[in-house]
């Protein structure tokens, strides 16, 4: 009942995370445009390199310690601080580093990178890790949801034109300081001060370890943005930049669920009872479909007409992006049940390092080779191409310990009804027109989706009847 609950709570906050850029981007997206929407996101590109070099892995490492230690307060208190020490140490040495590159460095924008800097000192004061370890959602929620409101305000209050870019970088990074910074005052009732030696280094080889995969994983998304700003343009950037949030929001509603499971599956798995772990794996790649199967299709359905109304007219063309990408909902999710939730929950770092290296190297190279030709297009094509075959490997590594066969072959009644849905917004499209019409197309689209994922008695839909007194 506690992980439904904290299911839930974590779902409240992730629909105000999707629904402020929902707010925001069109808003942001008409006063500057792709060109200096693409500034935006190189700048954040190249900052962001410097954001995972200062994060080394902790949010999951640390997400994980907690969770083998939360039942003694001694060992929980001494693990917190050993961990939050090595983290300010690695971020002041990070943001010495880039602040020394800005003065000697010759880079573009340096006004708006030493902005973008506040996202590195941000990092520091992130201890989110800690209360997703204790599965303490509520409270951490309930501050970051009033954070993101803020944020909304000022954002409609003092952008306005195209000088304000300035000033909506500062905001953006000063959401994540202040966000990061409310989790401190509900500390007091966990930790007190530490009274034995900080041993920072036993835990610098383990979270470095996981450090390499995310690092993988993040920057060959990094080096598409990179790469299609130096080898197309910054416009071109603009429309995979708003594409990829589209995309991100969506896969928020489709990762929770990974949030929430792996305090709970590292937690089972320190006790030895992998028969439960393997068991709620199973049971999240089924959940994880049931959603990012529809949303896919329907944003894929959508993606011509919701971009231009989304976007506006300045952005013309990002709607072959937003179709192109769509398909990574479904990529990462996969991913995240399969490699974060499973083997990294059970300590399999090793086989999660390969995947994203994998991934890594044919992104890169795809991107190569389809920039120059597709633009942004190609961009999104490699992307899903590297996610799928991170799936391919670590499906074929856990294929002993899962019955991988049937995870997947359970899903053709998602697939089924995904397509059946696309045919019936593409069908309503041609007598719905605008806003209104849209949203006609997206809610009737859902009503056959889930009609027919019941009446053909998907495992989701089964388990929600079985459960459905312990779900209310």
């Amino acid at each position: 009942m506690k992980l439904i609950k904290n299911y839930l709570y974590n779902v409240v906050f992730q629909i105000f995370s999707i629904i402020l850029p929902l707010i925001t981007t069109p808003y942001v997206s008409r006063i500057f445009g792709p060109s200096l929407i693409g500034v935006y996101a190189q700048t954040f590109v190249i900052v962001s390199y410097f954001v995972l070099i200062a994060g080394l892995g902790v949010n999951i490492y640390g997400n994980r310690e907690i969770a083998f230690v939360r039942d003694d307060k001694n060992q929980l208190n001494q693990t917190f601080w050993e961990i939050i020490v090595m983290r300010i140490i690695t971020v002041t040495v990070v943001f010495v580093c880039f602040i020394f590159l800005l003065v000697f460095y010759q880079f573009k924008y340096k006004e708006i990178l030493l902005i973008q800097s506040i996202n590195i000192l941000a990092v520091a004061l992130d201890i989110s890790w800690f209360f997703l370890g204790l599965e303490d959602f509520k409270t951490n929620i309930l501050r970051n949801v009033i954070v993101k409101l803020l944020l909304l305000f000022f954002i409609f209050l003092l952008i306005h034109d195209l000088k304000d870019i300035y000033l909506y970088v500062g905001l953006m990074g000063g959401a994540t300081f202040l966000g990061n910074l409310v989790f401190w005052p509900h500390l007091k009732k966990f930790i007190y001060k530490p009274d034995k030696p900080l041993k920072l280094f036993r835990h610098f080889k383990s979270s470095l370890i996981l450090f390499i995969p995310q690092i993988m994983i993040s920057v060959y998304g990094l080096v598409s943005k990179n790469m299609l700003a130096v080898m197309d343009s910054n416009k071109s950037l603009g429309l995979f930049e708003n594409s990829d949030k589209i995309s991100n929001a969506a896969l928020i509603l489709v990762t929770s669920s990974c949030v929430v499971l792996i305090p709970r599956l590292a937690n089972n798995h320190a006790k030895n009872d992998n028969a439960l772990v393997k068991s709620m794996v199973s049971k999240s790649f089924d959940f994880v479909s049931f959603l990012a199967i529809p949303i896919t299709f329907c944003l894929m359905s959508v993606a011509e007409s919701f971009s231009l109304f989304f976007f506006g007219f300045k952005f013309q063309g990002i709607g072959i992006v937003l179709f192109s990408i769509a398909p990574v909902i479904i990529m990462i999710g996969w991913k995240n049940t399969l490699g974060i939730q499973y083997l990294i929950s059970i300590g399999k770092e090793k086989d999660f390092i390969i995947s994203a290296i994998i991934g890594s190297l044919v992104n890169i190279l795809l991107s190569f080779i389809l920039i120059p030709i597709l633009g942004a297009v190609g961009a999104a094509v490699s992307l899903v191409i590297s996610e799928f075959l991170i799936i391919v490997y670590q499906a074929f590594i856990i294929r002993k310990d899962l019955n991988i066969i049937s995870l997947f072959l359970q899903t053709w009644k998602y697939f089924f009804a995904g397509i059946v849905m696309s045919l019936v917004i593409k069908f309503l499209s041609f007598f719905t027109k605008g806003i209104l019409g849209l949203f006609i197309q997206i809610l009737l689209g859902a009503i056959v989706y889930f009609l027919l994922t019941i009446t053909m008695k998907s495992n989701f839909t089964e388990f929600c009847k079985k459960n459905l007194r312990n779900l209310l």
